[in-house]
């Protein structure tokens, strides 16, 4: 059988890369199969790209169309051909491959729908990479959002005057509607709230990276699409637990709950029973902070839980936690509110440009997230950030915890 033509190709991609949720995607990625199996994703081995890497000591090949199709040779793929391969490991030429490729029986629908996923998976991992340059979103979350400017600004200070490899840093200010409708042609969005977390997943699974949202991770998070400047829910809720099991027992309410129920829920494990409060958590400075300007908080621990979730929704800059006693003998939350914008830009400015340059000149969305996971930064005024330890939120500390940032209001 001949090699499949490149209208033919060309066609199955386009197809393909309309499957928004397909199930090729999910086979491919994250090893799913119709009907609830599960097997090793492909994407494990052979990368996000489909381009071949070295796993466990041995090379696995490139799985894109194009290379699939110039080693069968004469003989080429379609579906039939590709099922074949997957379940008794026989190439169209009559090759036998590496049994450390699982076998797996796939119906010929998921077979033809596979093989056209392979053949947009340079294009998409490609996506908003372009001749004349890196085309990055930056979320406008209101009409006064300082952060698009800011960051754009951050990115010619950390870069040779916001140019990579001879090709410029396009930041671009794209608000919902944009990115609903210019996702794919974007390499990475920056700054999404809390507002888009309902597409947040949808986005990611189509193959867009999701950068340093003003927000924390929920923890279970694809970490080859979604990289944060601070950690998940499950970290802040065991740091407060800790803290809430010195002070005595603290009651958490069934609202206060369901308002967050991934950073409660981690906060039950932690809290042990305890004798009754002997040293009374206090309100030094009284109140709930607004957010809007540099504040200082203390504050007993059910007032902390009762309100974190309401204050991390503002539009208030960084929101610090530092848990620490605030005197001898008293053992308190400290909630410390900064509008400071510029320095989280500064700090994603600098992830950003660092990866790419990692990257190098054949960049790549995959190539790009695997880069950032070689390097230890240290952006000024920031803590250390670390994707190789913490591949989704870069860093986690148990004494003073960074929730999220947004733009400042001025």
């Amino acid at each position: 059988m001949k090699a499949p033509s490149a209208a033919i190709l060309l066609c199955v991609c386009l197809w393909a890369s309309q499957a928004f949720a397909s199930n090729a995607r999910a086979l491919f990625l994250r090893g799913e199969l119709p009907g609830g199996g599960h097997t090793q994703p492909c994407a494990g081995c052979h990368g996000l790209d489909g381009g071949g890497r070295r796993e466990g000591g041995l090379q696995a090949p490139a799985l894109d169309t194009e290379s699939l199709t110039d080693r069968a040779g004469a003989s080429g793929y379609d579906g039939g051909a590709l099922a074949r391969l997957l379940a008794d490991g026989r190439t169209p030429d009559g090759r036998n491959i590496d049994r450390v490729m699982p076998r797996i029986v796939i119906d010929a629908p998921l077979a033809d729908e596979l093989l056209g996923f392979l053949g947009s998976l340079r294009a998409e991992d490609s996506a908003g990479v372009e001749q004349e340059g890196i085309r990055i979103g930056v979320f406008v979350a209101r009409a006064d959002d300082a952060l698009p400017a800011l960051f754009a600004a951050a990115v010619v200070r950390w870069s040779e005057g916001g140019q990579i490899f001879g090709r410029r840093i396009l930041v671009e200010p794209v608000n919902e509607a944009d990115l609903r409708r210019r996702a794919s042609s974007l390499f990475a969005i920056v700054g999404l709230t809390a507002a888009q977390r309902e597409i947040e997943a949808t986005l990611t699974k189509n193959g867009l990276l999701n950068l340093f949202p003003r927000h924390p991770f929920e923890g279970d998070e694809d970490a080859d699409r979604n990289r944060g400047l601070t950690p998940d829910f499950t970290a802040l809720g065991q740091a407060l637990g800790a803290a809430a099991s010195e002070c005595g027992s603290v009651s958490i309410d069934d609202d206060d709950a369901r308002r967050a129920p991934s950073l409660f829920a981690a906060m039950k494990r932690e809290l042990k029973p305890g004798p009754s409060m002997t040293r009374k958590c206090r309100i030094s400075l009284g109140g709930v902070p607004l957010l809007a300007t540099d504040e200082h908080l203390i504050a007993p621990l059910d007032v902390v839980a009762g309100r974190l979730d309401e204050m991390k929704a503002r539009p208030a800059g960084a929101t610090l936690i530092d848990i620490r006693p605030a005197s001898s003998e008293d053992t308190t939350v400290e909630i410390r509110a900064l509008s400071d914008a510029l320095r989280f830009a500064d700090a994603g400015a600098l992830v950003l440009v660092d990866g790419l340059i990692r990257a190098g000149r054949r960049l790549t969305r995959s190539r790009f997230m695997q880069a950032l996971d070689t390097a230890v930064l240290a952006p000024p005024g920031w803590r250390k950030i670390d994707y190789r330890q913490y591949r989704l939120s870069g860093v986690v500390e148990t004494n003073r915890i960074e929730l999220g940032a947004g733009a400042a209001r001025h």
